[in-house]
């Protein structure tokens, strides 16, 4: 099992509405992480009860921060980075 950190925030985006979204501490290693961000919006679901409006997926590449899910999401992200993780998720 490995554990998965997440984030669960309220966030300002572009548009000015108020959203909750989760941002999960992950990178799919396949590709796949359109699939691999819906199994953790499940799996977080299941195991937490937590259901965000929104997600998305955070981590590092080549030292870089890099974000992948709804685009308002990433935008902010991109310019505001994950406060801290809130939440954990066994997979």
């Amino acid at each position: 099992m490995l554990k998965i950190r997440f984030a669960l925030l309220d966030l300002p985006l572009m548009s000015g509405q108020w959203v909750s979204i989760t941002v999960f501490d992950a990178t799919a290693t396949d590709g796949e992480q359109a699939k691999l961000l819906s199994n953790l919006v499940e799996e977080a679901k299941l195991q937490t009860g937590i259901e965000a409006e929104l997600s998305a997926l955070g981590y590092v590449q080549d030292g870089a921060p890099m974000y992948y899910g709804a685009d308002d999401v990433v935008q902010y992200l991109q310019k505001h980075g994950v406060p801290e993780w809130t939440h954990q998720i066994e997979v």
